[in-house]
């Protein structure tokens, strides 16, 4: 992006674009003196360089604008520091507190003077105080490093940036493509657009944003996030794009106009990735991070699937999988930039997909309402949240399908034991039927399984836990009647031999002195 000033457009009839460079002739040949002037002040003050743009600037005439543009890309490939060892700001606070004790600075001996004593303190030879006293102001600053662009990918990039201000005045922009659905879909989603997305029969997609023009609130940060999705684009396979431009009076325009833009524009061919690849998902880490505490089975995956609603799709954030392997049953995406209306035409979808049995949340961020108006009467499918979204909507769907999922698999459980032997630990047994452990534990608890009882994380058949009862003397340690249990293969021998009876005597803290003894048999 550019500065709006930098922007100068053409127009035909209802159709406007910008004043593209040329990457050829007399634009390639600016390019290259602006790349070699920049790198030329490797190692010099700021100062120097920005009269030098000065300068160029004045000699450009009418061309002003493409210099300034092309320097204003060239600045962000630059890397400015501060040429002094010791901090600035601690040298003037010793530099004045030595001119306080020493008396006014009157003369160039008192100042030598003066700078001189700090610089004994601070360990710096007097010049070097005197020349590091304001090295931290903007003009001072030293150009360390710069990375020269290749000219043609320099001037391929300032086209692109021009673009990108064009569509700060877009009230809507369609994008068609139909590869590469993903990658375009993440990097809607990463800025937080409102969005529209239908694919057609054929396979091909078309994304509805609506524009900066087109909010009352947050204007200027949604556009920013317009525009940054355009170089994502350059990295997709075919697009097209056709945006809707608010009226500019001011500009000679004033009625709606059009701007038209595609894959194979040959103006922005091999244009620099000036946003760097970087993925801010602050938001969604929050969530990832704080979900990792839900209870298990339940697997969190990201980004698992394009949703399918009717001619709509939906691209949720994330999923929660019941186990590792098992079937998607929440999907949950965090809404970015949005009104009332975009809310409401989100939902549509929504409810859609949960009549399909597929159900979704809405996590809204209140701080990216772009309207005054109130989203009222809030449903079940969206809950807003301030900063860090809230698990407790999350928990409570997936409490609701973990009840689902219980009871589905709860029907696959017959009658009969699917095991042979009379002891086996819960998640064992589970395992071979092919069902969480709460399932069978579920199906235990209401007699489903005639024969078996769940002692802790023990299910015994038949008459197993009598049997035991009897292998067990009725008193000794407690410590050798949990290794006669483990030996056959129960877990959680507190619980066992509570069930059986027994009560434990401590004699202090250490579990080798307690005694286990029994009362009434089970």
């Amino acid at each position: 992006m550019l500065p709006r000033d930098l922007l100068t457009t053409r127009r035909r009839g209802s159709s406007v674009t910008p004043v593209w460079a040329d990457l050829e002739g007399e634009d390639l040949a600016t390019a290259k003196d602006l790349v070699a002037l920049v790198e030329a002040h490797v190692g010099r003050p700021r100062a120097a360089l920005l009269a030098e743009r000065l300068r160029l600037e004045q000699e450009a005439g009418t061309r002003f604008k493409l210099v300034r543009g092309l320097l204003e890309l060239l600045d962000r490939r630059a890397h400015f520091e501060v040429a002094s060892r010791v901090d600035p700001a601690r040298i003037r606070k010793t530099v004045f507190e030595t001119a306080t004790l020493l008396g006014p600075v009157v003369g160039p001996e008192t100042r030598a003077k003066v700078l001189a004593e700090a610089g004994r303190a601070l360990g710096l030879a007097p010049e070097a105080v005197e020349g590091s006293l304001y090295a931290d102001r903007e003009e001072n600053l030293v150009l360390a490093a710069f990375e020269a662009p290749d000219p043609r990918a320099l001037l391929a990039t300032y086209n692109l940036a021009l673009a990108q201000t064009l569509l700060f005045d877009a009230t809507r922009m369609h994008l068609f493509f139909t590869r590469d659905a993903n990658r375009l879909f993440r990097a809607i989603k990463r800025h937080g657009l409102m969005h529209v997305a239908t694919r057609d029969a054929s396979g091909r997609f078309t994304l509805t944003l609506d524009g900066p023009t087109s909010l009352f609130r947050n204007t200027r940060r949604y556009g920013t996030s317009l525009a940054k999705v355009l170089p994502s684009l350059l990295r997709c396979g075919p697009w097209r794009l056709s945006a809707t431009l608010a009226p500019r009076p001011e500009q000679g325009r004033p009625e709606e106009a059009t701007f038209d833009l595609a894959s194979d524009f040959p103006l922005i061919q091999g244009a620099l990735d000036e946003e760097g690849g970087g993925f801010d998902s602050a938001t969604e880490g929050a969530f990832a991070q704080a979900a990792g505490a839900l209870p298990k089975p339940w697997v969190l995956l990201r980004e698992p699937a394009i949703l399918q609603a009717g001619d709509s799709v939906v691209i949720p954030d994330f999923g929660f999988a019941w186990g590792e392997k098992g079937p998607l049953r929440l999907f949950v995406e965090i809404v970015g930039f949005w009104t009332p209306e975009y809310l409401e035409r989100k939902l549509a979808k929504v409810r859609v997909l949960d009549a399909q049995g597929v159900p979704v949340l809405l996590l809204v961020d209140e701080a990216l309402a772009c309207s005054t108006d109130r989203f009222e009467g809030l449903p079940a499918e969206v809950a807003l949240f301030s900063g860090t979204p809230s698990l407790l909507p999350v928990a409570r769907l997936l409490e609701r399908e973990r009840e689902a999922m219980v009871a589905q698999e709860g029907e696959r459980i017959a009658p009969a034991p699917a095991w042979e032997e009379p002891i086996l630990a819960l998640d064992r047994a589970a395992a071979r039927l092919n069902v969480q452990p709460a399932t069978l534990r579920r199906a235990v608890e209401e007699g489903r399984l005639p024969g078996v009882e769940l002692v802790g994380s023990t299910l015994f058949r038949g008459r197993a836990l009598e049997e035991l009862s009897a292998a067990l003397p009725p008193r000794g340690s407690l410590r050798d009647l949990e290794e006669v249990l483990a030996e056959r293969g129960v877990g959680e021998a507190a619980s066992v031999l509570s069930r059986l009876g027994y009560t434990v005597k401590w004699r202090g803290l250490d579990p080798s002195t307690a005694e286990a003894v029994r009362g009434s048999p089970p």
